[in-house]
């Protein structure tokens, strides 16, 4: 059976169909990523953070950082290279930490975290180290997550 022609009128709203439907597409393309999505650059990773959301703590040796349930307390942490960095699990739960790029610092076990718990962390040289609770984050710094910035 043959398919009737299309009128000018409808072929223009099916113009327009298509071209709103190229223009959504495009701006779901462009909203996908977050200012926390990690890209990789060489040994470690660069994040995409406003540089006003870290906790500048340069020039200290030691840094306390307190877990509790779902966050990190601070996230976001500017410390200058050898500083050891002191996670305290103050939470109800047990938590991990968890480098989002494997292998750029030694993390810490759930059996080793459990509440009332403190472990250490010192990591490489200079860069930024995303680190997450794989309980209760993602590698992607969405829920329990944070990034340490290492300055020189």
């Amino acid at each position: 059976m043959k398919q009737p022609a299309l009128t000018r009128h409808s072929e223009r709203r099916h113009l327009g169909r298509v071209i709103f439907a190229g223009v959504f597409c495009l701006a779901l393309m462009g909203c996908g990523g977050s200012s926390t999505t990690a890209t990789t650059a060489g040994p470690t990773a660069t994040y995409k953070i406003d540089s006003s959301k870290y906790v500048d703590m340069t020039g200290t040796a030691t840094v306390s950082i307190n877990v509790v349930d779902n966050t990190f307390e601070p996230s976001f942490i500017k410390v200058s290279v050898g500083t050891k960095l002191v996670f305290t699990n103050n939470g109800r739960n047990e938590h991990n930490i968890t480098a989002v790029e494997e292998g750029s610092f030694t993390g810490v076990k759930q059996s080793d975290f459990s509440p009332g718990k403190a472990a250490d962390i010192t990591v490489g040289g200079v860069g930024e180290y995303g680190f997450f609770c794989s309980i209760h984050g993602t590698k992607k710094l969405n829920g329990q997550s944070g990034v340490i910035q290492v300055v020189g």
